[in-house]
Order: structure tokens, then sequence, then C-alpha cells
């Protein structure tokens, strides 16, 4: 038996999921086809910038709002004022750097991987191995219980990823035999970036769970250490450019570009908020549920699977697989087999229910009882036994 489970308090998330979809998977190919702009480079500088401006303004929403209002309505972070943080200043400072350096790495990576020898298809799925190296951090880090079945579900989503890569490993070496040094190399630094990328969502979750910061002050913080390091980038990388290609009417160019950064502004916002209120493995779930959709589209209108049929069916079912066992790791989806549904937070709190309500009405009888012998003591009504004869 399957179940699905989908909270109320999932909200966020699900903003952050449709934004993230829209700016990544359409905007990010719309505006290439469509203004000649690849938006790439640009995004060295306009990410940090997205990131400060995102940060400063929810951060003064909450300001104003706890000012006049004593609480916030939305992105509510509660602390207890008597909770004291776990590390100094310079530790919290170097960790932000940190989560800076590891979100910041991604565009060095997208710049040094933009010669297409490796395809969309390969590095999106790569996005899944957050989910195994979240989890390994969690335990240490933050002491988090690894349960039956988040190991069946990691498990499961080791094993297919395995099969995954070693599926890109053989297209390369057959479509790419002449380069396969490049297309290899540039593969495991895409590799390497997500699992640094896991990093900077634990980052941020222990900033804030273990030393209360605010995340949308760690936020800010992360955009202007972004930003001096592309600053330093520029002495390799020329990110205006691009605006030299731009062959659409430059009223739409405008209109699409500021839509584009606005929907980053949302992304990052939302990305930093659910990975704190929620963790880091519900997070990444977002960057690899729709991944079996991404490539069915793929496959129909570009030549990202070389039209090898076989291959695309390989890497749809591996996909698939590792999305299902996301949701089953992150409780969304819950199965009834084999016990694991019975450490999921949904049964143990029917069985504290159904033992709470077992309990009430134990009590309810036992009163029941003591009522019922408390009027039998105060009856005023004498039973008399002489007119019966009793004989064996």
């Amino acid at each position: 038996m399957i179940k699905i489970k989908l909270r109320k308090n999932l909200i966020y998330l699900l903003i952050y999921f449709i934004c993230a979809f829209v700016d990544y998977n359409i905007l990010g190919v719309l505006i290439p086809n469509i203004t000649g702009f690849n938006p790439l480079y640009i995004n060295i500088f306009l990410y940090p910038l997205e990131n400060i401006i995102g940060g400063l303004v929810v951060f003064l929403y909450q300001k104003y709002s706890i000012r006049k209002k004593k609480k916030t309505q939305y992105f509510v972070i509660k602390f207890n004022k008597n909770e004291v943080a776990r590390d100094g200043k310079f530790k919290k400072i170097l960790l932000v750097f940190f989560a800076a350096y590891f979100n910041f790495y991604r565009f060095l990576v997208f710049a040094f991987i933009n010669g297409n020898y490796i395809t969309f298809s390969m590095d999106q799925k790569l996005t899944t191995i957050q989910i195994i190296i979240s989890t390994i951090i969690c335990i240490y880090a933050f002491e988090f219980k690894i349960k039956k079945h988040h190991k069946v579900s990691l498990i499961i989503i080791s094993i297919f990823l395995f099969l995954s890569i070693s599926t890109d490993m053989i297209y390369i070496i057959y479509y790419k035999y002449k380069l396969i040094k490049v297309p290899v190399f540039q593969y495991f630094i895409a590799l390497f970036f997500y699992i640094g990328y896991s990093f900077n969502n634990c980052i941020e979750k222990y900033l804030v769970d273990y030393n209360y910061m605010n995340p949308f002050l760690i936020l800010m913080l992360e955009g202007i250490f972004e930003f001096i390091m592309a600053l330093l980038s520029c002495i390799q990388i020329k990110p205006f450019d691009p605006f030299q290609n731009i062959t659409c009417n430059l009223a739409l160019f405008i209109f699409l570009f500021i839509v584009y950064t606005l929907l980053q502004v949302i992304v990052n916002i939302y990305r930093i908020y659910c990975n704190v209120i929620y963790s880091p493995m519900a997070r990444s779930l977002v960057d690899y549920l729709m991944n079996p959709f991404i490539y069915i589209f793929s496959f129909f209108t570009s030549s990202d699977f070389s039209h090898n049929f076989v291959y695309f069916i390989l890497i749809e079912i591996t996909s698939i697989v590792m999305s299902f066992f996301g949701c089953v790791f992150n409780e969304y989806i819950i199965l009834y087999y084999c016990g694991l549904e019975l450490e999921t937070q949904d049964e143990i709190a029917d069985r504290a229910k159904n033992q709470f309500q077992k309990e009430l009405n134990d009590i309810s009888t036992i009163n029941n009882n003591n009522e019922i012998d408390d009027d039998i003591r105060k009856s005023s009504t004498i039973i008399s036994y002489d007119d019966y004869g009793l004989g064996i």
C-alpha cells in the first residue's frame, strides 16, 4: 500500500519549486533562444546582488513587522531570547564565507563546462547526490536519527545513481571517444559542485539552528562575499560580453531580463527559508523531483540524448526511481511494506494518538465504575434474604 501525504506547511516549498522550475527550466532556455543573450556569465555579478537585495528586503520586512505588529505573518523565524550561540563571531563569519564559496562555485563550474561536452541531462541527474551528502552531514553534525525508510531510500537512490553515472560514462566513451578526458573531467567537476552545494545547505542550517542567526542576514552576507569573488573572477571571465549578442527588440529583452531577475530573487529567498524550516534533504528534493518529465521534454525537443532511445529509457527509469524514493525519504510518500511506515512521523503520531485515546477510555471506564460503586454504597434500599431458602 502506498500513501501520499501532503502537509499544509508545504506551501513555501511549493512556491520555491514553481519559481525555480520556471526560472531555470523555462526562462533559462527562453531568454537565450529569443534574445540571443546568454545570462550565464552576467549571473556571476547578478546572483550576489540578488542575494543581497532579497535578504535585505525580507530582513527589513521582519524588523518592520515586529516593531509595528509584534510579529511577522510571513517568513517567521522563532528563537528563544535565552538561547546562546554555540560559536563565536569569527567562526560564524568563516562559515558564511564557506557557504558563499560553495554557492558561487557553481558559476565557475558552469563557465568551465559551457563547451557542451556534457549534456543538460547529465548535469541535472547529478543533483540527486545532494540527498546522500546532506544526510551524511546531518547525521554527524546535527545528530540526525536515520530510520528504516531513510536507510532503504538512500540505499536504493545510491544504487540507481551509480547505475545512472555508469550509463553516462558508457555514453561519453561511445560518443566522445576522441575527447574522452575533457567530458569525463567536466562531469566529475559538476558532481563535485553538487557535493559542495550540499555543504552550503547544511552550513546555513547549522548557522540558524545552532547559532540562531537570521537566515536572511546570512543570505545578505553570502551575497557580499559572492560579489567580492565575482570581482576577482573578472580577471579571467568577461561577464558583459553577451550583451553584444542581443538580437531581439530591446523592450522585450528588458522585460524578460527583469522577470528573470525578480524570479531569481524569489528563488533565493525561498531556497534558504525552505532549507532552514524543513531540511537540506527536503529542499534538495525540488532539484531532481521533475527530472523524469524534463528528460521526456528534452528527448523530443533537443539532441540531448543523441536520439538514442535505449540510453533515454535507462536514464528515465533511474530518474523515476530516484525521485520516487526521494519522496519516500522525506515522507511525502509512505510505503506500507516491510515495516517502512513504522517510523514515519504520521504513523508515530497515530500510534501516540491511539494510545492516548485508549488510556483516556480506560480512565473513563474506571471513573464510571467508581461512580457505580458510590451509588451502591449511598443507596438507602436494604436488601433482605430472610424470605429465601437456600439449599443444596
